[in-house]
C-alpha cells in the first residue's frame, strides 16, 4: 500500500510540475516564438503572458518587446527612405539635367498619359515643336557656356509662357516640345512673335532669341509619332521661311 501511495504521489507531483512548467516556461516561450514570427510579415504581435510566467520570462520578454518595436520602427523609416529616394530618383530621371525641363523620356510618359485620355474621354490637347533660330552662331561667337546659359534662360521662358496650361521639354539640342491643354494657337503665336520677352546679355551684348514653332491639334487618327511628325513639318516650314 506504500508503494502505492508513492507511485500516486510521484504522478500527481509530476502532473503538477509538468503543469507549473507549462505556465511558467513553455506557454510564455510558444508566446515569444508567435511574436518572433510576426515579425517575418512586418507586423509586432505582442507576447501574451499570464501572471504564472517566469520572473526571468518576464525579463526576456520586456527586452524583447522593446527590441522588436525598435527594430520595426528603424525599418519603416529605411523603407520610407528608400521610396522617397526612389522616387527622386525616377524624377531626375526624366529631367534634362541642364535645362530641368521633361527630358524625352518624362515627356514621352506625358505625351503617352495625354493620348490615353484623348482616346478614353475625348480631353484635346495640341503639341507645339520649338527650335532656336541661329542658336548654333551663339556657340560658335560666345562658346558652349553662353549656348548652355542660353538654353536654361529658354527654358524658364518656356515653363513660364506655358504655366499650367501644359508641360514643357527639351527635345534634345535647341529643340523644345510642349504639350498644351489649352489656348494652343494664343501660345504658338506668342512664342512665334515675340520679339522683346527674351533679351539675353551675353559679354555685354543683348542678344534676342527667336524661335521657329510648329503646332497641331490631336486628331481621330493621331499616334504620337503622327502627331509629332506633324507639328515637326510646320515648324521646319517656318524656319526655312526665316532664311
Amino acid at each position: 500500500s506504500l508503494l502505492v501511495v508513492f507511485f500516486i504521489s510521484l504522478v500527481c507531483a509530476l502532473i503538477v510540475f509538468y503543469l507549473l512548467l507549462t505556465l511558467i516556461v513553455t506557454k510564455p516561450l510558444a508566446e515569444l516564438d508567435l511574436s518572433i514570427g510576426s515579425l517575418d510579415k512586418k507586423q509586432y504581435r505582442a507576447p501574451k503572458l499570464t501572471r504564472f510566467a517566469g520572473l526571468e520570462i518576464k525579463k526576456l520578454v520586456s527586452h524583447y518587446q522593446k527590441m522588436s518595436t525598435s527594430l520595426l520602427e528603424h525599418q519603416q523609416e529605411l523603407e520610407e527612405k528608400v521610396a522617397e529616394r526612389t522616387k527622386e530618383l525616377n524624377r531626375i530621371a526624366r529631367l534634362d539635367p541642364l535645362t530641368e525641363l521633361y527630358n524625352r523620356r518624362g515627356f514621352e510618359a506625358h505625351m503617352t498619359e495625354y493620348m490615353q485620355c484623348w482616346q478614353q474621354s475625348r480631353h484635346s490637347f495640341g503639341l507645339i515643336n520649338v527650335d532656336v533660330n541661329h542658336f548654333k552662331s551663339v556657340n560658335d561667337l560666345y562658346g558652349h557656356a553662353a549656348g548652355d546659359l542660353v538654353l536654361q534662360k529658354i527654358a524658364t521662358y518656356l515653363k513660364n509662357t506655358v504655366g499650367d496650361k501644359g508641360e514643357v521639354a527639351r527635345w534634345g539640342g535647341d529643340e523644345f516640345l510642349i504639350l498644351v491643354k489649352q489656348d494652343l494657337a494664343a501660345i504658338s503665336e506668342q512664342l512665334q512673335d515675340d520679339h522683346e520677352s527674351l533679351v539675353i546679355n551675353i559679354n555685354e551684348q543683348d542678344i534676342t532669341i527667336q524661335f521657329s514653332v510648329g503646332s497641331a491639334l490631336v486628331e481621330d487618327s493621331d499616334t504620337l509619332e503622327s502627331l509629332l511628325h506633324r507639328a515637326d513639318g510646320v515648324m521646319y516650314a517656318a524656319k526655312f521661311s526665316h532664311r
